[in-house]
């Protein structure tokens, strides 16, 4: 058994054990992707890979992946949270945060994913009004509102009389992105596995949604992160980030890289053949995450050995903020070129393995090629800041999972050209 699914598996059970909350399960699985993802914002691992593409193919490009924020308060105090592999995640707290207690909001009952189709929704618009026409159960209970906490809006809805209510019985329905969507929300109130770290006080309200369409829009996967500043500090030197374990089919042997102009971070197979009962064979495909809405800033790239660049689930808040800003775990700058760790180098990059798309480097190329690397198993972090985040406002993160597999070679150009078409 690999020993990534066994490990997996168990910090799954642990987790059952050690908490209240469920870890109810969504799946996307329109167009050609199949992923799932857990309802504490753990992406694409559930006891084992869930990002499946092709769909029904029974590979895997995407092992695990989540979200990472971190910035310092009014007294230059830095805090983090991270969604990472299981044990450590600080966005296991399900549900909103009392605009008035800022405490999360009845929990248990936010402990849920919702998801549905287009097909759905366009079926109650037309049928609604038939006395014979039985309301799906996913229209009827969209989270439309906290209403427990004055009525606050929170899932999307199409509200036909403005007053701000979702009262599906009237005509009203879910106003959703895509042909297939999921919404939920969480947040960082209760760290509960690392008691020195300081919680930032966000609300997080996640959409992940698809579309049913040829490629490449039907090789995608959107999420957008909704970040609400619950608490009572101005964070400033804020960074969100997404970290994901790029597993190319067979995880052993992979690369990675970043295309500075494209705003994206990728992976794809060390040589031309995935081989192994995981692999996808011959001319393997690419995996790339752009960043859509804000700028990619940083990218760092590991694997589970450096001690100095390690993310995992014992990381400080410190080491978190160092990462997205394009530091090491240790704090050393990023320097461009070899293993990008070189405390004796002044020169301090932001991108790790740009090959030759970084404007600070013109002619200057950088790839796990050029520094001779073994394809192995690669993790891979990429950032946008620094940002302000003040009290009670909110920022969106959007972020679009594509794959893309050519007829020749690594698909990096092929990944290229279907990024281009889906962040022109």
């Amino acid at each position: 058994m690999k020993a990534k699914i066994y490990f997996s598996t168990l910090i799954f059970l642990v987790c059952s054990i050690a908490n209240v909350y469920s870890q109810r399960k969504g799946t996307i699985n329109i167009g050609n992707i199949n992923a799932s993802f857990l309802s504490y914002g753990r992406l694409f691992l559930y006891q084992e890979a869930s990002f499946e593409v092709p769909k029904g193919s029974n590979r895997h490009t995407v092992y695990a992946s989540g979200l990472i924020i971190a910035g310092r308060d009014q007294n230059n105090q830095i805090r983090a949270s991270a969604s990472r592999y299981g044990q450590r995640n600080d966005f296991y707290e399900p549900g909103p945060i009392d605009s008035i207690t800022k405490l999360p909001n009845n929990p248990s009952q936010w402990d849920n994913l919702w998801c549905i189709e287009k097909s759905k929704i366009e079926s109650f618009i037309i049928n609604f009004n038939n006395p014979t026409y039985i309301i799906p159960n996913e229209i009827l209970t969209w989270p439309g509102n906290d209403v427990s906490n004055n009525n606050i809006k929170l899932a999307p809805f199409n509200d036909l009389n403005s007053n701000g209510i979702y009262e599906p019985r009237t005509g009203e329905y879910p106003l959703i992105k895509g042909d297939q969507y999921c919404f939920f929300v969480n947040n960082d109130f209760n760290q509960l596995t690392n008691s020195q770290d300081k919680s930032l006080g966000v609300e997080i309200q996640t959409e992940i949604f698809a579309f049913n369409q040829i490629a490449p829009l039907g090789d995608a996967l959107f999420i957008d992160y909704t970040i609400i500043n619950r608490s009572n500090n101005t964070y400033t030197d804020f960074y969100m980030g997404q970290w994901s374990d790029l597993d190319i089919g067979n995880p052993v042997d992979d690369f990675v890289g970043t295309d500075v102009g494209r705003d994206m971070i990728y992976g794809y197979n060390g040589d031309n053949d995935d081989e192994g009962i995981s692999g996808y064979g011959i001319n393997p495909p690419a995996q790339g995450i752009i960043f859509l809405n804000h700028p990619l800033s940083k990218s760092l790239s590991f694997n589970n050995i450096n001690s100095f660049a390690i993310f995992e689930n014992d990381n400080t808040d410190e080491q978190a903020h160092f990462l997205l800003s394009g530091k090491w775990a240790d704090g050393t700058p990023l320097t461009f070129g070899g293993t990008g760790h070189d405390p004796t180098s002044l020169n301090f990059c932001s991108y790790m393995f740009p090959n030759n798309t970084d404007s600070a480097f013109v002619g200057q190329t950088w790839s796990e090629e050029t520094a001779s690397n073994y394809p192995h198993d690669r993790r891979v972090i990429g950032s946008t800041g620094p940002l302000v985040l003040p009290i009670g406002d909110r920022i969106k993160l959007s972020l679009a999972y594509l794959y893309a597999r050519g007829t020749s070679g690594n698909s990096i150009a092929e990944l290229k050209a279907a990024a281009d078409i889906i962040n022109p």
